[in-house]
This record gives C-alpha cells, sequence and structure tokens, in this order.
C-alpha cells in the first residue's frame, strides 16, 4: 500500500524524520573473518534501495556520507530518488550528505546537478569526515544499519548511546548483527521503534514483515508530532486534556499516545517508557487529585512505594523526553546543520 502523496515540510519543522544511513556490501572474495557474512548483492540493494523508497514516500530526510557502490548509503539514495519523481514538486533539500573524502562538499555532487534542490550538504564538525558522519547519524532521530564493518558499528554504538532509535538489520550481516546481538542483550527492543520487533531484523532477505513493519512506522512518524500522556485514574482530565490538544494544538487522534496503551510484555515500567519516549516528540504527565501516590482509598496501605514510582518515573519523563525531543536541524539550499 502506498502512501498519499503529502508535500514535505520545512527543514527542523516536526512533521518528518531524520534517518541516518550507514552500512555496505562486503563482497565474498573479500577476507572479513572478523565480521559475520553478509548477504547476496542484489537482495542487499533491494532492501536499501525499498527503504530509500519509502522514506521519501513518507515524506522523511535521509543522511548519507558515501557515494560508493556497494554502500547502503548509494543504494538507500537510489530508491529515494525514485520516490522523489513521483510527482512532489517540493524544493526543500531531504537528503542531507556529510562532506566526502579528498575535501570534496560531499560525495553525490554529480547527483545533486541532475536533482537540483533535493541535495544539501552539512558542515563539517570535525578535522575527519568520517568523524563528521558519526556525529551526525548519533543526532537523528533514528539510524538505519545494514552490513558494514568497524565505522558502521561505532557508528551505530554512538546512536545507541545518545539515546536515539536504532535499526540494526541483523540479516543483512556484517556490523548490522553485531549491533543486534549487542542492543537485545543491553536494551532488550527499547533501542527501536515500537512498530518493529526485533525478531524481524532477523528474517531473511527479502524480509517482507520488517518491510511493513518499517512502513508502518514510517506512516505513524510522518503525520506530524506525537505526544505521549501518562496519567492516573481520572477519566474526565483525560478527556479534557486530549481535547484540548485536538482543538488548540492541532493534534489528530493518531497523534495522541496514551502510556497505558502501549504493550509492556515482560518488561518494567521504566524499560517501557524509554522505548515509547523514543518514538515521541513530547510528553506530558497528567497529576490529578485523584492519585496522590496512590488512589486515596488505598493510599494508606500502599502510597510510599507508589510514591517512589510515579516520582522516579517523572524524574525519567523529564529525561527521556529531553533527549527524545532534542533535534534540531535548518538548512538554506545547499546546507544543513544536524
Amino acid at each position: 500500500m502506498h502512501p498519499t502523496r503529502r508535500k514535505h515540510g520545512a527543514i527542523g519543522d516536526n512533521h518528518a524524520m531524520i534517518v541516518g544511513i550507514a552500512g555496505r556490501l562486503h563482497e565474498p572474495s573479500v577476507d572479513r573473518s572478523e565480521w559475520p557474512a553478509t548477504v547476496e548483492r542484489e537482495k542487499f540493494r533491494a532492501l536499501c534501495a525499498h527503504l530509500g523508497e519509502r522514506l521519501g514516500d513518507y515524506g522523511h530526510r535521509i543522511l548519507v556520507r558515501s557515494a560508493s557502490d556497494g554502500t547502503a548509503d548509494r543504494w538507500v539514495v537510489e530508491g529515494y530518488i525514485r520516490a522523489s519523481q513521483k510527482g512532489d514538486t517540493s524544493t526543500d533539500p531531504r537528503i542531507f550528505a556529510t562532506r566526502g573524502s579528498r575535501g570534496r562538499r560531499h560525495e553525490y555532487e554529480e547527483l545533486a546537478e541532475q536533482y537540483p534542490g533535493l541535495f544539501a550538504s552539512v558542515p563539517p564538525r570535525t578535522p575527519r569526515a568520517r568523524s563528521d558522519h558519526l556525529i551526525a547519524c548519533a543526532r537523528c532521530h533514528a539510524t538505519i544499519c545494514l552490513g558494514g564493518a568497524e565505522r558502521t558499528e561505532a557508528i551505530g554504538h554512538a546512536v545507541l548511546a545518545a539515546r536515539r532509535q536504532l535499526i540494526p538489520v541483523a540479516a543483512s550481516g556484517g556490523a548490522a548483527q553485531v549491533l543486534y546481538e549487542f542492543a537485545t542483550q543491553t536494551y532488550d527492543a527499547a533501542f527501536l521503534p515500537p512498530q518493529i520487533e526485533k525478531l524481524t531484523l532477523l528474517q531473511e532477505l527479502p524480509a517482507p514483515e520488517l518491510r511493513t513493519q518499517v512502513d508502518s512506522w514510517l506512516a505513524d512518524t510522518a503525520s506530524g508530532p506525537t505526544v505521549v500522556i501518562v496519567h492516573g485514574h481520572d477519566p474526565d482530565g483525560l478527556t479534557k486534556l486530549k481535547t484540548i490538544l485536538r482543538d488548540r494544538c492541532g493534534l489528530s487522534e493518531r497523534n495522541i499516545s496514551l502510556m497505558i496503551e502501549h504493550a509492556s510484555s515482560a518488561i518494567t515500567y521504566p524499560e517501557k517508557w524509554e522505548r515509547v519516549a523514543r518514538s515521541a516528540t513530547a510528553a506530558i504527565v497528567l497529576a490529578t487529585p485523584d492519585d496522590e501516590g496512590g488512589l486515596r482509598e488505598t493510599r494508606a496501605a500502599s502510597g510510599s512505594a507508589r510514591a517512589r514510582t510515579c516520582g522516579s518515573s517523572s524524574a525519567g519523563c523529564g529525561r527521556s523526553c529531553g533527549s527524545a525531543s532534542a533535534y534540531s536541524s535548518s538548512a538554506g539550499s545547499t546546507s544543513a546543520a544536524i
């Protein structure tokens, strides 16, 4: 199912993500015994192009560096360009490229001439181009890792340390598989968007279930900012708050998320919050008189324990939400600060 074409929002708005791309295919003839084997070339390329096209279809923006054949960047860009040719007339840059090797502004200069306005260069932050790309990925809303080796692994760990969403497609092998194993052991599924199940990242390519879940993620995040609400036991207060968000702030129902609606499975409340917060633009903790460290009629029996839980959760909301919403970007016609 293809989405209705939407006009791409301005750089720096909250209506689309910036998604970093990292990784490459390693040919079977190259000895890289320290990394899990990568998949067949055509399957790898097809998945990259598909992801690029869907990112473009939903109006999200991408961050890339290398234009070399065999890199995930190059093939994701190929798919993204296909999406840009489907009648979209936006002049906003949507492909952000960090600087290339040998002093080039970026490695997509030839394509940038063919598709005016589509590309923007990211100003350098460090003396090393590879370091610039790592820093930029850590500032993106999310980063997708496919295959890759040492540099891709470093980018993935930087993204996790920055508390951003990471999608390591383990089935593509290489560093993506290593990152998947580390992240699932360390964070369970909290590093992923809630629409993507961790087991689908292991699905053999072409990975139809993963494609479907990625589609849901891109669709849900393309429609505007998402506000997650943590609330107590007052339904009237919750209804009033949702009315304010809809009528005064212009949010649709799908952009209002209730913490209680997210399945918790076997994870703890703080772990659940970490996962929900990563895909939220902002959070509201609704404190109402019915909940004073617990329900009024039960607070004498359990108030102290609940008060500690609520207090730590509120503090966690402040820290995590600040991290989750700290993305910023600005751009002229040819450059963008990420």
